[in-house]
């Protein structure tokens, strides 16, 4: 966690090894204000 960013390691593992691997990256934000300035651009 690094302020308001998530981010997620990951990686996908067969019997024998790694067979894929990323990283996934979210956001916490206020909903409301998103929702009012979403509404804004309409």
């Amino acid at each position: 966690i690094e302020g308001k960013k998530l981010t997620f390691n990951v990686e996908a593992r067969d019997a024998v090894d790694i067979i894929s691997k990323g990283v996934h990256e979210r956001f916490i934000i206020n909903k409301e204000k998103f929702i009012s300035k979403v509404n804004e651009k309409k």
